[in-house]
């Protein structure tokens, strides 16, 4: 049977220095089923119209922005998305250098300003925590994933790389330590601190062992949590050997990172360790 799915662009805007991006959140009309999530921009593919052409329109309707240097980040088929079951697919965009001044507001919602390492605690739809982190790292690598949704859930998630000179990459699926940072973002956004420490704490790398990236990753969330629990000792140790791993080799995308070296600074500041401050706080100016 053939495939027809509802085409359209999604796009993600970044501040001047890459630390934030501009989000809507769908606050205006209770029967809009992206109610109260936050959400890139974009719409529909008009008739005639390339994704170019659609995305730079869909931005310059809800922003009042003009696209000066975009990025197609990849595609995303989702099968069984829509409120009645249709089928979409998007085309996925970071726009890096933008003109204009953005409005606040629209006809679907408020936009704002949002950290990018705030996003992921923020209310999404659950199948965008599995790809925005692709969307933010600065990779010319573009990623091409199916992401079937049944019931307003994801089912499942695979993807393929593309090398912009052609080379393919095997197919990832759902990594088993994701479902874990999942659930401690949850945590996190919930104001539930110390539960979101619980839930990591007994899966944090030893000191003395080879960490991959899943292994980074529970670090970040980690140090995250001690820090917002108040636990500013505890998060300094973690995040101090995310720091020396980080060193070694760069696990996690500069913007990632830099929300660490944010949450270690905070250590060192209440802790007042004036001299390791002023390290990071050149550590993290080095990565903007």
């Amino acid at each position: 049977m053939p495939y027809t799915p509802i085409l359209a662009t999604l796009g993600y805007i970044l501040s001047p220095d890459g630390r934030q991006v501009l989000l809507i959140h769908r606050n205006k009309r209770p029967d809009d089923p992206h109610f109260g999530k936050y959400n890139g921009l974009g719409g529909k593919l008009h008739d005639g119209e390339d994704i170019i052409a659609c995305m730079r329109r869909e931005i310059r309707e809800e922003a009042d922005l003009e696209c000066v240097n975009m990025v197609l980040r990849g595609t995303i088929s989702w099968p069984g998305f829509g409120k009645q079951g249709e089928d979409w697919f998007g085309f996925i965009f970071r726009i890096d250098v933008w003109s204009g001044t953005p409005r606040m507001e629209n006809a679907e919602g408020t936009l704002a300003w949002v950290d990018v390492e705030r996003v992921m605690t923020l209310p999404l739809w659950e199948g965008d925590r599995h790809f925005l982190p692709l969307v933010f790292e600065r990779d010319e690598r573009q990623f091409h994933g199916v992401m079937p949704y049944r019931d307003g859930k994801p089912v499942s998630w695979t993807y393929s790389v593309l090398h912009p000179r052609g080379g393919l990459q095997s197919e990832r699926g759902n990594q088993p330590g994701d479902a874990l940072i999942r659930d401690a973002r949850r945590l996190l956004a919930r104001g539930e601190f110390s539960k979101a420490v619980d839930c990591l704490d007994v899966h944090r790398p030893a000191e003395w062992t080879v960490v991959d990236l899943q292994g980074a990753r529970i670090l970040r969330v980690l140090g995250q949590a001690y820090v917002r629990n108040g636990d500013y000792r505890a998060g300094k140790e973690c995040l101090e050997q995310l720091r020396s791993l980080q060193r070694e080799q760069a696990l996690l995308p500069p913007l990632y990172y830099g929300g660490a070296l944010t949450d270690l600074l905070r250590c060192y500041e209440k802790l007042e360790m004036g001299t390791a401050a002023a390290e990071i706080r050149n550590e993290a100016a080095a990565l903007r």
